[in-house]
């Protein structure tokens, strides 16, 4: 007789599973089992994405692009997803704003954020999310560029974008009323603020030059 309301582990519940299944008294389902452990591979695998070599870090602008979205809210409520990219070196970034987080929009995102850098980007660094991965992984590879994925959980690695994206919270989406403008009016006020940036914010790290002054300077861009 079963008596009610007895508490089991759920390890036990699995050991007791496992031993039936090896009596026969129970037919396991290898089904669920197979799905489950093609979804993971094919969610891991990568077409094109390599992981970040440890150490490797930017020595001229055109070698590495760091990337990362962030999402946002307005203050009428409208969510909005972000992407930011930034080059470590100068500092000089590029930003644009989409209504929906997906591969497809990072993919869009790529080419006028190459068009827009004054050097020729070699190589983009990103981390694992899913945005990263799919039609985004494809165009770097026709584009090609490197693409290096970072270990999971280590935003660290990406910093310079981390603060960049601080940076929009701060100083341009909790400081510019965008009520009742449309998505095209955000993006033509993410473009002036991506100019000013670049321009006319200087910035310790650069000497106290804005990033155009510095490659001006520096590196004859």
């Amino acid at each position: 007789m079963i008596e009610e309301g007895f508490d089991v582990s759920a390890s036990t519940v699995g050991r007791i599973l496992t031993e039936a299944i090896k009596k026969g008294l129970i037919q396991a389902y290898d089904h669920l089992i197979s799905v489950s452990r093609t979804r993971r591979k094919r969610k891991s695998a990568r077409t094109h994405a390599i992981r970040l070599p440890k150490g490797l870090k930017s020595k001229r602008p055109s070698e590495i692009i760091q990337i990362d979205t962030v999402h946002t809210e307005l203050p009428d409520r409208r969510k909005l997803y972000h992407i930011n990219a930034i080059c470590p070196v100068s500092r000089v970034c590029f930003g644009d704003a989409y209504t929906t987080a997906s591969a497809k929009n990072v993919a869009i995102f790529v080419h006028p954020m190459l068009d827009y850098m004054p050097f020729e980007v070699k190589a983009i660094r990103a981390d694992q999310g899913s945005e990263f991965r799919g039609e985004f992984e494809t165009t770097c590879q026709k584009l090609g560029r490197t693409l290096y994925n970072l270990l999971r959980k280590s935003p660290k690695l990406n910093a310079h974008v981390e603060r960049l994206n601080r940076t929009r919270r701060e100083d341009f989406y909790q400081c510019w009323n965008s009520v009742n403008h449309t998505l095209e009016m955000i993006k033509r006020n993410i473009e002036s603020f991506t100019q000013q940036y670049n321009s006319q914010r200087y910035q310790k790290s650069l000497g106290l030059l804005t990033p155009r002054a510095y490659l001006t300077r520096h590196w004859y861009i």
